[in-house]
């Protein structure tokens, strides 16, 4: 069943994770104050606010927290406070399914972006590409893969999460 309404719940923020996997990508924390058991209930939620439809991991970085989604035909990278909730910026984006994709797992996004030097980098499910700033959210640049590569036979989607591999700020 897909995930059609995505809520962001914040727990606790004391370790930056500013890629899918965690710093390492061994989805290990070096946290040292992480709590051995939880309350029946749960721990206490600071914040819940609704998103739109996707499977986007959410990472953060010095009080930031960063995620995908997407509302019909457009895609949305969003930048959080990460006390609040608040947001911080968003930048939407056209990304229109291609005619023969296979939506019955979600339409996505399904990768997650990644945070490196003083950018962000996301893939939407269509392939498209972005860097942005990651204090303003403007963009960078941006390349569409799936066009680029011929991508309109894409079954599910783009799931790969970005890896830079230099930054240039």
């Amino acid at each position: 069943m897909p995930n059609t309404d995505q809520h962001l719940a914040i727990i606790n923020h004391h370790a930056d994770w500013p890629q899918w996997g965690g710093p390492n990508r061994d989805f290990k924390s070096d946290s040292k104050k992480l709590a051995n058991r939880w309350p029946a209930a749960g721990p206490r939620r600071l914040w819940v606010r609704p998103l739109g439809e996707g499977h986007s991991s959410i990472v953060s970085e010095t009080g930031r927290l960063y995620t995908m989604y997407r509302r019909g035909a457009r895609e949305y990278l969003i930048c959080l406070e990460a006390r609040s909730g608040k947001t911080l910026w968003e930048h939407a984006y056209a990304a229109p399914l291609y005619p023969k994709m296979d939506m019955s797992y979600g339409s996505g996004p399904h990768s997650t972006p990644v945070v490196s030097g003083e950018l962000i980098f996301s893939v939407g499910t269509t392939g498209k590409l972005l860097c942005l700033d990651k204090t303003t959210g403007k963009e960078v640049w941006s390349h569409d893969s799936g066009e680029t590569l011929g991508a309109l036979s894409l079954t599910w989607g783009t799931q790969a999460a970005p890896l830079p591999t230099r930054t240039k700020s």
